[in-house]
């Protein structure tokens, strides 16, 4: 996880809840490990989960063989975003 933000701001003008804050299932610093065709592991975040995925079978698409790439995604939710830095490594034959 590289970064969690919260836009008060946005929050106020937009949400139900102008006082709901950051993100509350990870913080700053967070690190998880996954491998190919899981599923969304329980607690965390489907929306990011689906990110992560449709951003990992794109690049899985065009990888090499031993390509290892890094991808910065955010989550899409504008008022309180979690950035994740996602490195993947594909093996191949």
């Amino acid at each position: 996880m590289l970064r969690r933000e919260c836009h008060l701001d946005l929050q106020a003008l937009f949400l139900d809840d102008p006082d709901s804050g950051p993100c509350g299932l990870f913080k700053s610093g967070d690190d998880f490990t996954f491998s190919a065709g899981e599923r969304c592991p329980a607690g965390f975040c489907p929306r990011l989960w689906e990110m992560i995925c449709t951003a990992m079978t794109s690049h899985l698409k065009c990888a090499t063989p031993n390509d290892q790439s890094t991808v910065i995604l955010s989550c899409p939710d504008g008022t309180r975003p979690v950035i994740v830095r996602v490195d993947s490594f594909h093996e191949h034959p």
